[in-house]
């Protein structure tokens, strides 16, 4: 099968028009961005975003997406074991998981720390921002200062600059957001900011997958 050849504008923009903006404003970064482009291209993720919230998630003021890209590098010395159940994964974009915020304020964006394997797939994602996993918030408990975070969105590219990805379908999430080396919870420890409960940037978590992932779908070359 031929490789789409995904340039310029992402042909999302097409159907989303008011998204042209904020897809231009990550393309002109770093080449990886195009991980975050495509990880908002499915149409069951899409609705939560408007262009100004796009732009806020995929480059936050509040910190360097780059600054957060290298710690994830140097972090995943660390991890070197691949799988398809799950993986250890950096803090990009922090949102809150309580209180009564915007949209764009309750999803979580998470860059890849340890390599990542699917299970049918002869390629392996070494660790390091090959992979990005979108969050969404779920619930938070204030007496135990755990929360609840579903999965579901991963865009990957490899080492040939191919862009695969995988989207949750009919309200299903594909895993949750659980502390690293903690394999009884299904939440994750939270901090305090203000009186909002948040996850804080640049820290490891872990993701784990409801099912272990097979596959994911091509979406083109990015490169």
């Amino acid at each position: 099968m031929a490789r789409r050849k995904l340039t310029g504008l992402h042909p999302l923009h097409k159907r989303y028009p008011r998204l042209g903006k904020a897809i231009r404003l990550v393309s002109v970064n770093l080449v990886r961005a195009s991980v975050a482009i495509t990880l908002i291209s499915a149409p069951s993720s899409i609705a939560w975003f408007e262009s100004s919230d796009l732009s806020r998630l995929l480059a936050p003021k509040d910190t360097s997406m780059e600054a957060v890209i290298r710690a994830a590098e140097l972090d995943s010395v660390n991890y070197p074991i691949a799988s398809s159940e799950g993986a250890v994964v950096k803090v990009m974009h922090s949102a809150s998981l309580n209180g009564d915020v915007p949209v764009e304020d309750r999803n979580f964006l998470f860059t890849q720390v340890s390599p990542f394997r699917p299970a049918t797939m002869n390629t392996t994602f070494r660790g390091g921002d090959r992979c990005r996993f979108l969050g969404k918030r779920q619930d938070v408990s204030d007496s135990a200062k755990v929360g609840y975070i579903d999965i579901v969105g991963i865009s990957c590219v490899d080492d040939r600059g191919t862009a695969f990805g995988m989207f949750s379908k009919n309200g299903k999430r594909l895993g949750f957001v659980t502390n690293v080396g903690d394999l009884a919870s299904t939440g994750v420890k939270t901090s305090s900011e203000d009186v909002l409960r948040v996850l804080r940037q640049y820290d490891n978590v872990a993701i784990r997958f409801d099912e272990p992932i097979m596959a994911l779908v091509e979406q083109g070359a990015v490169r």
